[in-house]
């Protein structure tokens, strides 16, 4: 008799948690379908579209009586409060096209990509970087002070010098790169060639070569009030290093060289150098640096590249503004 109780009790234990499995399986999928059906949200989302239809048939209703009044009209000087139906705390008109803003929520960010309406982000810093998906020539800046601001891709070194001396020629190339010949013949280690550059605040770095030459070294050094401090290098046959800008001050300079060790030799090299933001190597890029004088506080319209631009100011911080195609 025992055990035929202790079976049923066996039993039991089996078909209550079978039963709580079951149960719990049916409520996860009750609680899925009331989320990707939640009359809530689809409402939200119908209201939503449907004002964004009203808005842009609003706006190209707008242009086309703007062009019936005077044939030249310029699209691109509509701005939001030409239209005060369309919500200005969601929206922005550029270039005659509605954005979406970055202080919308994700959720109607993704509503608008679905729409094909792209969004208007904004960057502030002392250095900023962003790449793809841009749309547009131009992007808007605006700096805290007056300074000048350099725009270049995801190269931030300008090419090195060319030079001959030492028993060392160095040629550049149509990509940025040098082109080295000869054998060095000094007798101590000498930097022959160097960049300047002025990057803001305490971040990180990522500088490569594409030699493995040993004897042929690039290095980082920050340069305060005439003394120079080494923050780091890609020697001999290292290609790769990350650089650590610390204790940041107004007024240092960065400044890679490029350095040689007695008796290194080449025969037609041709070596790139890359100097990036960030802890992430990415291949080498031409420099494409252009600088722009900026007053405080004054929307200023710079030329985007196609793929990475980065931005920063020699003083202050620096406020980019640009449409991207969707939600970066």
């Amino acid at each position: 008799m025992k055990t035929k109780e202790a079976n049923k009790e066996g039993i039991s234990l089996i078909v209550l948690v079978i039963t709580i499995i079951v149960v719990i399986i049916l409520a996860a999928a009750v609680i899925l379908t009331l989320n990707n059906n939640n009359p809530i949200n689809n409402a939200k989302e119908s209201t939503f579209k449907n004002n964004v239809d009203t808005y842009k048939t609003t706006l190209s209703l707008y242009i086309s009586n703007k062009i019936l009044e005077d044939d030249k009209f310029n699209i691109s000087t509509i701005k939001i409060e030409d239209i005060p139906t369309i919500d200005a705390d969601k929206f922005e008109i550029k270039g005659g096209e509605l954005v979406i803003k970055e202080t919308a929520s994700n959720q109607e960010k993704e509503w608008a990509t679905s729409l094909e309406i792209c969004q208007y982000n904004e960057l502030n810093d002392e250095i900023v970087q962003f790449e793809n998906g841009v749309k547009g020539t131009e992007m808007e800046v605006v700096t805290s002070e007056d300074t000048i601001v350099t725009r270049c891709g995801r190269n931030l070194c300008p090419s090195f010098n060319p030079f001959s001396k030492y028993g060392i020629t160095a040629t550049n190339l149509d990509d940025g790169s040098l082109n080295l010949n000869g054998v060095f013949d000094s007798a101590i280690a000498l930097d022959l060639s160097s960049v300047s550059l002025k990057l803001p605040g305490n971040n990180i770095y990522y500088l490569s070569k594409n030699s493995t030459v040993n004897g042929l070294y690039v290095q980082v050094n920050r340069m305060r009030l005439g003394t120079q401090i080494a923050l780091g290098g890609t020697y001999d046959s290292y290609q790769k290093n990350t650089i650590q800008v610390n204790d940041y001050q107004v007024g240092d300079v960065i400044r890679p060289f490029l350095g040689f060790r007695p008796g290194v030799s080449f025969d037609n090299e041709n070596i790139s150098f890359q100097l990036e933001l960030g802890n992430v190597y990415h291949p080498y890029e031409k420099y494409q640096g252009e600088t722009y004088t900026i007053k405080s506080n004054t929307p200023t319209k710079i030329p985007l590249l196609d793929g990475c631009n980065t931005l920063f100011a020699e003083n202050g911080t620096i406020k980019v503004k640009y449409i991207a195609k969707g939600n970066m």
